[in-house]
């Protein structure tokens, strides 16, 4: 059984290689590491600054750093440093940067009870494109996802994804997407129109994915540190193994 050092290394393995997959610059950077594509300049998981260390830097030469090395109009600040996001989290925010803190949970392996394929089964990709739209306009308000999700499609199709819709047929109320690089795979997105919530189909549409995802070595889901959905994922066998904090200015 692996130790939690061993799974939090392994986590961040994971978050590592999915930022870097479509990236055509991976960078060493004094406190951490850069990527960057220019090919998807409005993806800012994928055009980012880790933090993965100590810094002598203050908020503002942080974020002037970030935009140096980037470049993008769209980027994100993730620290892999605890102390330091606690450190410039008030500073950042002052300057409309917003920090969500995040969790990366293992599956243990235990299968869970099957789920009928009635219920939920694997779609075209592009089948629920409305309920992506939906959600990114739930979470950012006022924002065009036009090229957002035009580049997450070309990513996300450039490799093993597998989506699932609830209910497979006529207009599906929720969704998740199942990536997967080598042996590894994460659970990538669940979502549910706001609609039908609170009647079991994002637990369904997990459990599902669960039991495509264990074909995989590992299998990873990732929560809000302090939300709700990371209680649910523990009950469906995840365990936590590795913590961070991103940090993105509304819009961009």
């Amino acid at each position: 059984m692996a130790t939690p050092a061993e799974r939090a290394a392994s986590a961040r393995a994971w978050y590592h290689a999915c930022q870097e997959r479509p990236c055509e610059q991976v960078l060493a950077w004094e406190y951490g590491t850069v990527v960057r594509t220019r090919r998807h300049p409005d993806f800012y998981f994928h055009n980012g600054l880790r933090v993965e260390r100590a810094t002598p830097l203050d908020a503002a030469e942080l974020v002037a750093e970030a935009d140096r090395l980037l470049g993008s109009r769209c980027h994100q600040i993730t620290f892999e440093d605890l102390p330091e996001a606690e450190r410039l989290r008030e500073p950042l925010e002052a300057r409309g940067w917003v920090g969500s803190a995040a969790v990366l949970m293992l599956h243990e392996g235990v299968r869970p009870e099957a789920v009928a394929a009635a219920a939920v089964a694997e779609v075209p990709y592009d089948r629920v494109e409305g309920l992506r739209v939906a959600w990114h306009r739930e979470d950012f308000p006022g924002v065009d996802p036009t090229a957002f999700l035009a580049s997450r499609r070309e990513i996300h199709l450039a490799g093993p994804c597998t989506v699932l819709a609830a209910p497979p047929h006529g207009d599906p109320a929720g969704f998740a997407e199942l990536i997967a690089l080598d042996d590894r795979a994460e659970i990538s997105s669940v979502y549910v129109a706001p609609e039908h919530r609170r009647r079991g189909l994002g637990t369904q549409l997990t459990r599902a994915a669960i039991e495509r995802g264990l074909e995989s070595e590992e299998l990873w889901i990732g929560a809000e540190a302090a939300g709700p959905a990371r209680q649910i994922y523990e009950r469906l066998g995840f365990r936590a193994a590795w913590e961070f904090v991103d940090f993105t200015l509304p819009g961009d």
